[in-house]
């Protein structure tokens, strides 16, 4: 959403056309810029405080409510990508390690056997698998 002239502002006076991007409340208090992330924008606002991740271009409501002020963290930014990464190795971890586990098994078959042999003998290997 866009401040339309004639929509009144914070102050009680009608604002005048100013683009904010996409989704915003057009009550907007304050913008607060991230420290460590230049993109990261918070804007407090009379419908929710809201947060851009793209430098104001398009808003997403945090929370519904009146929000008068906020105030930015500069640790946030790496905090919550440490806890993103975190999560990602957490979910990746089973499957991590059924695939290591079915790699170690071929390395106990006569593949393996094949191709080590054919390294030291420095040929073509001859796969059993794939005849």
């Amino acid at each position: 959403m866009q401040c339309r002239h004639g929509q009144e502002g914070s102050d009680g006076n009608p604002d005048t056309y100013r683009p904010f991007g996409t989704q915003i409340h057009p009550d907007v208090h304050s913008i607060s810029l991230h420290a460590a992330a230049p993109d990261l924008l918070t804007a407090p606002t009379g419908g929710g405080l809201y947060r851009s991740t793209n430098g104001g271009n398009t808003w997403r409501c945090l929370y519904r409510c009146y929000c008068r002020a906020a105030w930015v963290d500069p640790q946030d930014a790496a905090r919550w990508t440490k806890r993103a990464l975190n999560l990602w190795v957490q979910q990746a971890a089973p499957a991590f390690d059924a695939s290591l586990g079915f790699e170690m098994l071929n390395f106990m078959g006569s593949d393996a056997a094949e191709g080590a042999a054919a390294l030291k003998e420095k040929r073509k290997p001859d796969f059993p698998s794939s005849r």
